[in-house]
C-alpha cells in the first residue's frame, strides 16, 4: 500500500533559511553539531583557506543543492552565502537589506542632524541624537545578549577553537554576528562530509568476435562513494529540528580500448550523487509517500467471509473487506478477524477506527504483534495530525 508521510522535520514559522558549508572529513571540531554549526559559519570567515578545490567543489556544490530542494519543497527564502560571509567580515552590525542594497558592503545608517527648540546648535543637536542613538543600540544589544544564549555559546566557541585563537582573528565584530545570527535566518542547514572515495577496477568479460572467436573484451569500472550528515537547526534557540544520514554511491563503467579513458569524471559522478541524494533531503522538508507491506492474520479456523475479506483487500476493495471483518468478529471474536478488520479500516483511511479496533483486540486478546501495529497506527495518527 502507498502511505503519505510527513516531513522529517517540522519547520513551524520558519520563512528563511540557510546553508553552512559543509564541513569536511577530520576538518571539524567533533560530532557535536553545536560544532559543526559553529565550523560552518567560520568557512565563510575570510581568514579560511580550503585544502583542496575538489572538497571546496563538494561543500558549495552540495550547499547550492540542498538550498535548492529547500526552496522548492519547504518554500523558504535561501539567504545567499554571500550575504552571510558580508555579514560576517564587515565591521558593522549586520542586515540582509543592508548587504543586498550595498552590493555585500554593509553600512551603518546615519540619522539626520535635528535641531530642536532651545539647543545651542545643530552640532549639539547631532551629539544629542548619537547619544540617543548609541543608548538605543546598548539597550538592543543588552536584550539580546539576555534572550540569545545559543548565540553567546558559539561567540565562546570561537575563542575554544582549535584551528584559530582570537588573537589571529582581525574581524572584531564576530561575536556581534554570532549574538544576532536569527536576524538573518530562522534555520540553518549544516553538516559533514564523511566520505568521498574513488576508485576504480578492472571489468573485463569473455566475449566473441564477429568470427564467434571468444576473447576477452577489456572494461573499466569506476565507482564513487559519497556519505554525509545533515543537521537542521533552528537558529532563534539552537534546537536541532531533524537530522540525516545520507549515502550514495555511483557506478561509471565502460568498454572497448581506452576504456579507462572514458569513464566519468570525478566533477561529473559528484554531480549525480549530490542530485540523486535530493530525493531523501527532500523528506526532511516536504510530505512524501512510500510503500509499505501489510501482513494480515491467518484465520486457523478457515472461516469463509475472513477468507472472503482477505480477497477483496487483495483487489484493493478496503471497505468491503471491513465489513465482512467487523461482522465476523462481532459474531465470534475470532482474533484474526479483529485484526484484519483493523488493518482494513486503515487502508479504507480511517486510523481513528483502526486504532479503536486494535485497541478492543488487544485488551482482550493481546500479542506482541497487536502491540507493535498499535503502536505503528498511533504514530501514523500522530503525524497526520502534524501533517495537516
Amino acid at each position: 500500500m502507498t502511505v503519505s508521510r510527513p516531513p522529517l522535520v517540522d519547520l513551524g514559522e520558519a520563512k528563511t533559511a540557510t546553508v553552512l558549508p559543509f564541513l569536511y572529513g577530520a576538518e571539524g571540531q567533533g560530532e557535536d553539531p553545536l560544532d559543526a554549526l559553529f565550523e560552518g559559519y567560520a568557512k565563510y570567515h575570510s581568514t579560511f583557506a580550503w585544502r583542496s578545490s575538489f572538497r571546496r567543489s563538494v561543500s558549495e556544490k552540495l550547499g547550492a543543492a540542498i538550498g535548492e530542494t529547500i526552496a522548492q519543497k519547504a518554500g523558504l527564502e535561501i539567504i545567499e552565502p554571500a550575504i552571510i560571509k558580508a555579514m560576517i567580515s564587515s565591521s558593522e552590525p549586520p542586515s540582509i537589506q543592508n548587504a543586498q542594497q550595498k552590493n555585500g558592503k554593509l553600512k551603518r545608517p546615519i540619522a539626520a542632524a535635528v535641531v530642536r527648540p532651545g539647543t545651542e546648535s545643530a552640532a549639539d543637536a547631532e551629539a544629542a541624537a548619537d547619544a540617543a542613538a548609541s543608548e538605543k543600540s546598548e539597550a538592543v544589544d543588552a536584550d539580546a545578549d539576555g534572550d540569545a544564549g545559543f548565540f553567546k555559546k558559539l561567540a565562546q566557541k570561537f575563542g575554544q577553537s582549535g584551528t584559530k585563537a582570537v588573537k589571529d582573528d582581525p574581524d572584531q565584530n564576530f561575536e556581534e554576528v554570532w549574538l544576532r545570527g536569527a536576524e538573518f535566518a530562522d534555520v540553518a542547514v549544516l553538516g559533514k562530509v564523511r566520505k568521498t572515495s574513488f576508485w576504480i577496477e578492472d571489468a573485463t568479460r569473455e566475449g566473441r568476435d564477429d568470427n564467434a572467436k571468444a576473447i576477452i573484451i577489456p572494461g573499466t569500472r569506476k565507482t564513487f562513494e559519497f556519505a554525509y550528515t545533515l543537521w537542521v537547526y533552528r537558529l532563534a534557540d539552537g534546537a536541532v529540528l531533524g537530522s540525516m544520514d545520507v549515502v550514495q554511491t555511483i557506478v561509471s563503467e565502460k568498454e572497448g580500448s581506452g576504456s579507462f579513458l572514458k569513464v566519468d569524471s570525478d566533477e561529473d559522478m559528484l554531480n549525480a550523487a549530490i542530485s540523486a541524494s535530493m530525493v531523501d533531503v527532500a523528506r526532511l522538508f516536504a510530505p512524501y509517500s512510500v510503500r509499505e507491506r501489510r501482513v494480515f492474520a491467518k484465520d486457523p479456523t478457515k472461516n469463509a467471509r475472513i477468507a472472503e475479506a482477505v480477497k477483496h483487500a487483495k483487489k484493493g476493495e478496503y471497505r468491503a473487506a471491513l465489513k465482512l471483518c467487523d461482522a465476523v468478529y462481532a459474531e465470534t471474536e475470532l482474533y484474526a478477524a479483529g485484526y484484519n478488520a483493523a488493518l482494513f479500516a486503515e487502508l479504507s483511511g480511517d486510523l481513528a477506527g483502526a486504532i479503536g479496533r486494535m485497541e478492543r483486540l488487544d485488551a482482550s486478546a493481546g500479542s506482541a504483534d497487536t502491540a507493535r501495529e498499535l503502536q505503528r497506527l498511533k504514530g501514523r495518527l500522530a503525524e497526520s495530525a502534524r501533517l495537516k
